[in-house]
């Protein structure tokens, strides 16, 4: 993606959903949300919630989570809540986060994952994953909750990962035709 076509997604991204996307040029041109405080007063009570709610054949790459707190009855993770066909590529979280879900699918990085790429991927141990329902479709992962079909490379976890009689699984809690390495 050409540098200007991503600064007008992300004007429009924090014109629309109010998400300040900003840049840490002296660390590498790392990339972070400026203001995780908004965002989660704005997201204490949706049905699914993500950064972004949807995602289809996108790359996500070289990115930095700093914490987040995220509320969802159903589906959510810190940044994609429904993911498909996408690339996530050295994606790091730290300090102190929560994803929470009432019932569905949880995971800090995606919520359920279908035919995805994920390489480099690490979770710290400040993050705290849940998933309170008692469904038999409750699943928290502490990377993905629900994954089908997708790839897991050198990825890593150190959340806690809790689940109220669910499924749970430190990188995955249901993982159907995936493929792990490293």
């Amino acid at each position: 993606m050409s540098r200007s076509t991503f600064n007008r997604h992300k004007e429009s991204i924090e014109e629309i959903f109010g998400v300040q996307i900003q840049c840490d040029s002296s660390d590498g041109y790392k990339y972070y949300l400026a203001n995780n405080d908004d965002i989660d007063e704005a997201a204490s009570s949706m049905d699914a919630m993500g950064l972004f709610l949807y995602a289809e054949g996108a790359t996500f790459k070289n990115l930095t989570i700093n914490g987040a707190d995220i509320y969802a009855d159903n589906n959510a993770a810190a940044l994609v809540a429904f993911s498909k066909g996408c690339r996530y590529e050295n994606i790091t979280f730290t300090g102190l986060g929560k994803v929470h879900v009432d019932d569905a699918v949880v995971g800090a990085l995606i919520g359920a994952s279908q035919n995805d790429i994920l390489k480099l991927v690490s979770v710290g141990g400040g993050w705290h994953i849940t998933a309170d329902g008692t469904g038999v479709n409750a699943y928290a992962g502490g990377i993905v909750g629900q994954a089908t079909g997708s790839t897991f490379t050198s990825c890593s976890c150190a959340a806690t990962v809790v689940g109220n009689d669910n499924h749970v699984g430190g990188i995955a809690a249901l993982a159907t035709r995936c493929t792990f390495t490293d």
